[in-house]
């Protein structure tokens, strides 16, 4: 089934209500796959960028060397530190 644009945005609008517990699902080891089924699938790339603007690393919090951080090579992975 095919969502409108604007259930899309109602689904998105949650994610961003509820941005803090967001995040702590995913420092929590939550994979961004499973926050996107869990708030009925704004996407995982737009979660991913959401990450981004709130300046959340990505692959990081929940211990994920290899993260996207990494391989645009802006942070260092824990045993580089």
């Amino acid at each position: 089934m095919t969502r409108t644009r604007g259930e899309l945005e109602m689904v998105r609008a949650a994610v961003l209500a509820e941005r803090d517990q967001v995040i702590r699902r995913y420092r929590a080891g939550w994979s961004m796959a499973r926050l996107n089924r869990n708030y009925d699938h704004p996407g995982e790339q737009w979660l991913a960028a959401q990450f981004d603007r709130w300046g959340e690393p990505r692959g990081v919090a929940a211990g994920r060397p290899g993260g996207y951080r990494y391989r645009q090579g802006t942070d260092r992975p824990p045993s580089a530190a």
